[in-house]
């Protein structure tokens, strides 16, 4: 640092009192404080992820044991809704219709009756979404099984809301054209009764 570049720092230095310094300092401190503070509850308003993250530092063990917890659970879910897809397919085989209808509307229902998953770092909004597309994505096999049995058996009504359930959840090109035309044969035997 040049000597004039001293000079002037000492200069500046003298003129601030010891209570102004204290005064300074603690402003800065307070404003520091102030913008982490705003910048923590901006945090907290987008995402919620600050509580999240702060009920993982403060409660480890604790999440732990609910996050096994909730794993156990979807896996007995996950079991009852293949084991009624698993019967009702066995049904079907041995021509048991009804009993085949049944089943896969109890794998439907498990389905929907599922809370899904919240996740502390992903927004609500986000999270139901996300809920939704995979309840929905679950619910396409045993739908699409149901209406096979449900046009083999002649319940056309119930077989058009199936179609009408699975052209409305966007399936893939080729099987928009396939139900689209099951839908066709369907509502041109209705027309002929």
């Amino acid at each position: 640092m040049h000597a004039r570049g001293r000079r002037h720092l000492e200069i500046y230095s003298i003129m601030i009192s010891s209570k102004n310094k204290t005064i300074l300092i603690g402003a800065i401190v307070l404003i520091a404080f102030g913008w982490l503070s705003f910048a923590a509850a901006q945090q907290l308003q987008n995402d919620r992820t600050f509580l999240g993250q702060l009920k993982l530092i403060l409660f480890p063990k604790k999440q732990v044991a609910s996050q096994i917890e909730n794993f156990q659970q979807d896996l007995a879910k996950a079991e009852n809704y293949w084991s009624h897809i698993r019967m009702a397919r066995a049904h079907a085989e041995v021509r048991n219709y009804d009993a085949s209808i049944k089943e896969y509307k109890k794998a439907i229902q498990i389905i929907q009756a599922d809370p899904g998953e919240q996740w502390n770092d992903v927004s609500k909004e986000e999270m139901n979404r996300i809920n939704e597309e995979v309840k929905a994505s679950k619910q396409i096999t045993p739908r699409h099984d149901l209406l096979e049995i449900l046009e083999k058996t002649n319940r056309y009504p119930e077989a058009l809301e199936q179609i009408d359930w699975l052209l409305a959840h966007k399936p893939l090109p080729h099987i928009e054209k396939e139900l689209l035309a099951k839908q066709t044969k369907i509502l041109q035997k209705l027309n002929t009764k």
